[in-house]
């Protein structure tokens, strides 16, 4: 009995050993990230007292843009400020792809207020497409990344090809209200086999002017979407419904 209970003592040191030799450092603060593997919700690559900060920003919240042929929903977690903002920023530009797992968590908030949106419909999660350049150029689609963890906790499909990019479009960032949404008139369009007669959502990281959701909703709609919602991680701090 005494050399089964040294040798579990052991593997259970090693495992200790193990889980602290190749513990992620928290990405606001450098700590260990030290969560319990058990814990379906545990962050990732954020330690526990950086996640509960994070968790108290958490204000889910809806707008709707009443545009000529359709109406859509955008459901968001949180406004992009502080801690949030500095990860959505490392996720989107710095290849920290790892944070796609925690900020899905957040998508997972802002659902609830989706949900209503769709009337009891099944649904299919659209990530936001990039262009076929920028793609190339950053390695990694940002959205898909973020639709694939959320859909697997909320049990929902993704989609990656009912949508592409067929416009290669500046960055939208340090444009103005107006110049956002004239940069992304037709850039995208719809697969009419995946979205005929479909509930889908579009997911993405950030809704600032709203235009990228919009512009990404009306080629949905114009290839038989009969229901299109949005749902991202952030949302601009002065963002509002139109």
């Amino acid at each position: 009995m005494r050399v089964k209970l040294c040798w579990l003592q052991l593997v259970q040191i090693l495992g200790m050993a193990t889980n602290l030799l190749f513990a992620e450092r928290c990405r606001l603060c450098s700590c260990l990230c030290l969560n319990n593997p058990d814990d379906t919700a545990a962050l990732r690559a954020v330690c526990l007292r950086c996640r509960a900060a994070i968790w108290a920003s958490v204000t889910p919240a809806q707008l709707t843009y009443c545009l000529p042929g359709y109406v859509l929903t955008v459901a968001s977690a949180a406004c992009y400020q502080g801690s949030l903002k500095k990860l959505v920023y490392r996720f989107k530009y710095d290849g920290d792809c790892l944070l796609a797992y925690d900020l899905a968590f957040l998508l997972v908030q802002a659902w609830v207020y989706a949900m209503p949106c769709l009337n009891g419909l099944p649904v299919v999660f659209v990530p936001i497409p990039l262009h076929v350049s920028r793609l190339a150029a950053r390695g990694y689609n940002h959205a898909e990344l973020l639709a694939r963890e959320a859909g697997r906790v909320l049990q929902v499909p993704v989609d990656t090809e009912a949508l592409r990019r067929v416009k290669a479009t500046p960055p939208q960032h340090g444009l103005g209200q107006a110049a956002r949404w004239a940069n992304l008139a037709g850039a995208f369009a719809g697969n009419h086999k995946r979205l005929a007669n479909k509930a889908i959502v579009l997911v993405d990281d950030i809704c600032t002017s709203g235009a990228t959701m919009c512009e990404a909703a009306r080629a949905a709609f114009a290839a038989g979407a009969t229901c299109v919602v949005g749902l991202t991680v952030a949302r601009a701090r002065t963002l509002k419904s139109q």
